[in-house]
């Protein structure tokens, strides 16, 4: 499982900004899993987001949750993950103009 996963990181980190989480999304259409499975992914990144958003008003690493959440969410949605393309963009944008 921990393989599993570090293989679905280093691919996330390989891909074209701008287009990754759409090719993680197209991926995962293509392995075919069961309703439940996706059910599964869908309730499993929500609730992560949930947690990250509690974590922003206590001390803990909100913001890491919520992307987590967000990147499990656009495995099983392809508007979550144009969404997370687009944010991604923009935010290495903001990030250089910030950095000058």
């Amino acid at each position: 499982m921990v393989e599993g996963l570090k293989r679905r990181w280093e691919r996330l980190k390989a891909g074209q900004p701008g287009a990754r989480f759409q090719r993680q999304y197209r991926e995962n259409r293509e392995s075919r899993k069961s309703g439940l499975q996706r059910w599964g992914l869908v309730a499993a990144g929500a609730g992560l987001m949930l947690v990250g958003i509690i974590g922003l008003f206590v001390p803990g690493p909100g913001t890491l949750f919520i992307a987590v959440g967000g990147a499990v969410l656009a495995r099983e949605s392809l508007a979550v993950a144009r969404a997370l393309d687009w944010v991604e963009v923009r935010g290495r944008r903001l990030w250089r103009r910030v950095r000058r």
